[in-house]
């Protein structure tokens, strides 16, 4: 199961850690959720022998990727100590490849009998058997919010935004003891998760408040902009046998009369293959190769370029002191995948040869993390932020005037215009 950042845990409901008693400012324009899960159970094949005529490919890879951009410009001035947190970004590639072996014994030259009932299949050409997900999150959340009222408490939530893929595939095949397959055999076991976060912020606060009286939770303005969360975790498990055996000549003659399409053969020929509680013998015969695909893809791309302004004007002095709270980051991204594939419980027989390859790629760039943090002469920032937030001065304005009514001659609902 995926483990999240314990505040942005969908199981938990989120709780108000800001007071409603006193006058404030807070915004949070981050603390978005991207995640992906993501399981491929392929169980197709979890039978009790496997025989494959020609060569054994086996390929497991994982790539994962964590690329962010956290650039922040942060100007502040007033009184009291201002607590600022611009770092703090983790990013995390997790990458297990799992062998289990069910423990059932090999019974290769055993006196293991499966019966006299034998049920034959036969599949004439290649055996393709593909699972795919395909999971993307793309979200867009670049705020811009201005507050400067010091007489209430403005809470303001423009982030927070969440979206999730959850996905499981589960594929049961049919119940053969005995899998024949003439050809060659192909296996590939593939996860690629990719986290892109770009997380710029321009943060600006002035406050004139001193520190809160003793005893007070929060005593000091609080800029976050930073302490994104990026993890990818995948897992790719074979569950099977590690026993691989040799054709030996008596192999060679049973698969040659099933090929023929015998209808009797040698009571001796079934010696050391086992029958898993079934009164009939199940065998499947594929004459061609296998293709046995599972691939999982998964991306979240965030982007959280916010602009916040938090302005006390200098009236505030005199006032009961307000609460500043600016928290740009704290976004979450997220790739958990799972591909579970199973192979025999008794034993393997390979006539060509065997390859097994084992691929792990884990990239973690930062592609820029430097933040500017600049404290700034209080009249000086005031200035900047009037120049910032008051709408131009455009020749020819009427401060006096009244707006005349804007009709839209293309719809008759009055509101129609709103949503175009």
């Amino acid at each position: 199961m995926p483990v999240f950042p314990a505040a942005l845990d969908p199981e938990e409901e989120p709780e108000d850690s800001h007071s409603t008693d006193v006058p404030a400012q807070i915004v949070t324009a981050g603390s978005n959720l991207a995640a992906n899960v993501a399981g491929i159970f392929d169980i197709n094949h979890a039978l009790g022998t496997l025989v494959v005529v020609g060569d054994y490919f086996r390929t497991d890879a994982i790539v994962q990727l964590n690329l962010y951009v956290d650039d922040d410009n942060i100007k502040y001035a007033g009184d009291g100590i201002f607590q600022i947190e611009g770092g703090g970004n983790e990013a995390f590639n997790i990458a297990t490849f799992l062998d289990t072996d069910p423990g059932v014994p090999s019974f290769a030259g055993s006196n293991v009998f499966p019966g006299i009932d034998w049920h034959v299949d036969v599949l004439d050409g290649d055996l393709y058997d593909v699972s795919v997900v395909t999971q993307q999150n793309w979200l867009y959340d670049s705020d811009i919010s201005v507050q400067d009222s010091y007489l209430t408490n403005y809470q303001l939530l423009m982030g927070a935004n969440e979206q999730g893929n959850f996905a499981e595939i589960i594929t049961i095949g049919g119940d053969y003891d005995l899998v024949v397959v003439l050809g060659d055999y192909h296996e590939i076991n593939f996860i690629y998760q990719k986290n892109v976060l770009l997380d710029p912020d321009t943060l600006k606060v002035l406050g004139y408040d001193e520190s809160f009286p003793e005893g007070e939770s929060l005593t000091d303005p609080s800029i976050t902009s930073g302490k994104n969360w990026l993890q990818n975790e995948a897992l790719i498990e074979q569950w099977g046998t590690q026993s691989y055996q040799e054709l030996t000549p008596a192999w060679e003659a049973l698969i040659a009369q099933l090929n023929n399409g015998d209808t009797e053969l040698d009571i001796l020929a079934g010696l050391g293959i086992p029958n898993f509680d079934d009164p009939a013998f199940n065998i499947l015969l594929i004459t061609g190769d296998v293709y046995d695909v599972n691939a999982i893809k998964q991306e979240n791309v965030v982007a959280d370029a916010d602009v916040v302004i938090q302005t006390l004007p200098a009236a505030a002095a005199d006032a009961d002191p307000t609460m500043q709270v600016a928290s740009t980051g704290e976004n979450a991204l997220g790739n958990f995948a799972t591909i579970l594939n199973t192979g025999p419980a008794a034993d393997y027989y390979i006539g060509g040869e065997l390859y097994e390859d084992e691929m792990l790629i884990q990239t973690e760039l930062v592609a820029s993390d430097d933040d500017s943090i600049k404290e700034s002469n209080p009249d000086a920032l005031a200035n900047e932020l009037v120049a910032f937030t008051s709408p131009p001065d455009e020749e020819g304005h009427d401060e006096d005037g009244v707006a005349g009514p804007v009709y839209d001659s293309g719809h008759s609902d009055v509101l129609g215009n709103v949503l175009t």
